[in-house]
């Protein structure tokens, strides 16, 4: 009992990615980085880098090799609302896919298309815990942030003040996170937070129970996430706010969350994501 006790509590305090007050990781950066150059010697030494794609032996550490990441469909012209990857989007907002509809984001963007191998990868960290993988994905969402989301940002005027910008991760309903054992897209917050020192607010929880899109049609998951937000109470909402998902494939999700935080009083929206499907329903 006592060696699985120490187990557990080594575990919660050394392998918990979202900074917390009992994370003393975040508390203490010399030890947080000490920890992780020590973690990455003796897997490296035990377990040789490999391709998590087809396997190939590295030289280095990294996820994925140079020829399977060149198959990786990156994201370059898209949908100036809800990111949807189309060839010629014009200068107005909106495409066949949004038109019409009413999201409460001002714009979203997402890095690549929900297609291997970025999609093996992505399941990789939400459904195995690679943590080769979750480097990758934060790493993804950096970049995009860098190259596309913090210039459309500035261009809008917005600033990234402390109190006046936050990034918000979409939360799973507790009995989800209880099932799992663990919380994937609060892990990619945390490494997307430590790689671009921009503020982490849990401002959203959920309200109800909702099935996993996975699997729905267009129809179920444009239904099934309504209502499904709420802002969490005496939490001040930041004037701007990025919210961030692993993949987006209807925009219902991110949608639902924004009109939560709009009612909570925040003013300008944006959706960040790793990818994002190529044709709805899928």
């Amino acid at each position: 009992v006592s060696f699985v006790s120490l187990w557990l509590i080594f575990f919660f305090v050394f392998s918990n990615p979202v900074p917390a007050p009992w994370n003393f990781r975040a508390l203490f950066p010399a030890v947080n980085r000490h920890w992780r150059a020590f973690r990455s010697s003796v897997l490296d030494l035990l377990f040789p880098p490999f391709c998590r794609i087809c396997q190939a032996a590295l030289e280095e550490e990294r996820a994925i090799c140079p020829r399977c990441e060149s198959a990786v469909e990156w994201i370059e012209s898209a949908c100036r609302r809800c990111g949807l990857a189309v060839v010629n989007p014009g200068d107005e907002p909106g495409c066949g896919e949004c038109r019409g509809r009413e999201l409460w984001f001002d714009r979203a963007f997402a890095a690549g298309v929900y297609e291997d191998p970025l999609r093996q990868l992505i399941h990789l960290h939400k459904y195995r815990g690679d943590p080769g993988a979750l480097a990758y994905v934060g790493a993804v969402l950096s970049r995009c942030w860098r190259e596309k989301v913090a210039p459309a940002l500035a261009e809008a005027g917005v600033g990234l003040s402390l109190g006046k910008f936050a990034v918000v991760p979409i939360p799973s309903h507790p009995v989800k996170l209880l099932l799992r054992g663990r919380d994937p897209l609060g892990e990619l917050a945390g490494e997307f937070a430590r790689l671009t020192g921009l503020p982490l607010r849990p401002l959203l929880e959920r309200s109800r129970w909702s099935p996993s899109q996975t699997g729905l049609s267009r129809e179920r998951r444009l239904k099934n996430q309504r209502r499904s937000f709420r802002a969490r109470r005496r939490i001040p909402v930041p004037e701007a706010v990025l919210l961030l998902d692993d993949v987006v494939t209807t925009c219902s999700t991110v949608a639902d969350a924004a009109r939560a935080l709009k009612e909570a009083g925040a003013g300008r929206i944006y959706v960040l994501a790793a990818a994002r499907s190529p044709l709805t329903g899928r």
